[in-house]
C-alpha cells in the first residue's frame, strides 16, 4: 500500500487530485494523506516577488472566514474519502511554514498529489513561484493533476539523455508496475539532426518495464507545440524529470512542462533526487 499526500492550500479543495487518488486506489491500494496548508507562506515573502497589493496578487488575512473554510475542506475531504472507501489522515498544522510542511510531508510519503490549476491560484498564473518552488524541493515525486482525473489510456516518458529523465522513467516503472503496461511512446526532445543519446541502453532499459513500447523524436524548434502533440494521442500521463534544474536540456523540458501545466489537461509525474 502506497502512502500519497495530497497538498491542499486551504482556501480550495482540490477535488480533482482526491479523484486520481480514487483511480490510483482502485489500481494498487493507497492511503491518502490530506495535508492542508495555510492561505500563504508569509515566510516566504523576502524570497519572491509577491509584494501585498501588487496587480494580480491578493494576500489573504487570517480570519474567522478563513478558519471556517478550512474546516469544511477538510470535513469534505473525509467525507469523499469514506465514500470512495480509501484510508485517509489529516494534517492541517503547518503553521504558516508552507515549504518547510510540504518538503517534511514528501520526505515520508510515497507520492505527492498537486491540482495544478487550484494550488495557490491567487499568486498568479500557473506555473506561480510556489509550485515551482514545491516541485524543486519535495522528497518524493509528483503528479501534476489537472481538471480531468481520470487515469490516463497511455503514457509519454520525455527523455532527452540526462540522468534526470532516466531517473524519472525508472520510478514511475517502481511505483506503478500495474499502468506500465499501457501503450507508452519514449519521446526524445533533442535537436532536429541529432540521434538519441544512449539508444540502445535506454531502449534496453525501457522494454524490461513498458512492453508496449513505440519511440519517437520532436525536434527543440517544436517544443511550443507540445500540447498539440499531446492532444493527437489522447492526453496521456507524462513522465519527466526534475523541473526548473540548470541545463540547456533541462530548460529545454521546462519549456515543455511549463506549457502543459499551463494548459490543465496533461497530468505530469515529475520526479528528481
Amino acid at each position: 500500500m502506497k502512502k500519497i499526500i495530497i497538498a491542499f492550500d486551504g482556501m480550495h479543495f482540490a477535488e480533482p487530485a482526491l479523484q486520481m487518488a480514487a483511480s490510483l486506489h482502485q489500481v494498487s491500494p493507497v492511503q491518502v494523506t490530506g495535508v492542508f496548508l495555510n492561505s500563504v507562506d508569509y515566510t516566504a515573502l523576502w524570497a519572491f516577488p509577491i509584494i501585498p497589493g501588487a496587480p494580480g496578487v491578493t494576500i489573504p488575512a487570517e480570519s474567522a472566514a478563513d478558519e471556517a473554510l478550512l474546516k469544511a475542506n477538510i470535513a469534505k475531504f473525509e467525507d469523499l474519502c469514506r465514500r470512495l472507501e480509501i484510508p485517509y489522515k489529516v494534517h492541517d498544522d503547518s503553521d504558516g511554514l508552507v515549504f518547510e510542511e510540504v518538503k517534511k510531508e514528501s520526505r515520508f510519503a510515497d507520492l505527492l498529489l498537486i491540482c495544478s490549476e487550484l494550488f495557490y491560484q491567487n499568486l498568479g498564473k500557473q506555473p506561480n513561484d510556489y509550485l515551482k518552488t514545491i516541485l524543486q524541493m519535495v522528497e518524493c515525486p509528483v503528479i501534476i493533476v489537472p481538471d480531468s482525473s481520470k487515469i490516463p489510456q497511455s503514457l509519454v516518458l520525455l527523455y532527452d539523455g540526462s540522468e534526470s529523465s532516466v531517473f524519472a522513467i525508472k520510478q514511475f516503472a517502481y511505483q506503478f508496475p500495474e499502468l506500465c503496461k499501457k501503450q507508452t511512446r519514449l519521446l526524445y526532445a533533442g535537436e532536429e539532426s541529432g540521434n538519441i543519446p544512449d539508444q540502445i541502453y535506454i531502449e534496453e532499459l525501457v522494454l524490461r518495464h513498458y512492453p508496449n513500447l513505440m519511440i519517437e523524436t520532436m525536434p527543440a524548434k517544436q517544443g511550443a507545440h507540445l500540447q498539440e502533440w499531446m492532444d493527437a494521442h489522447g492526453n496521456p500521463l507524462v513522465v519527466t524529470g526534475s523541473f526548473g534544474r540548470s541545463g540547456i536540456s533541462q530548460l529545454f523540458r521546462k519549456s515543455f512542462l511549463t506549457e502543459l501545466i499551463q494548459q490543465h489537461r496533461t497530468p505530469l509525474f515529475i520526479a528528481h533526487k
